[in-house]
């Protein structure tokens, strides 16, 4: 993967993770039962996310890209 695609592939990971996080929220105050446990896709989601984004910033590093 290059390393925009491996960027993008972390932002839509961050997305959902946000998206879950959300939903969590919403769970616990009880506005909503939508999820059975909307918290482990918030934690795996969220360290696939980062994990793309440190690798994509690493390879771009050594790869001499401009774009951290």
């Amino acid at each position: 993967m290059t390393t925009a695609m491996l960027r993008t592939v972390g932002r839509i990971a961050l997305a959902i993770a946000l998206f879950l996080a959300i939903a969590w929220l919403a769970e616990v105050l009880g506005w909503f039962d939508l999820f059975d446990a909307p918290l482990s896709g918030v934690v795996g989601f969220g360290l696939a996310g980062i994990a793309c984004l440190v690798i994509a910033r690493r390879a771009a590093r050594e790869g001499g890209e401009d774009r951290p």
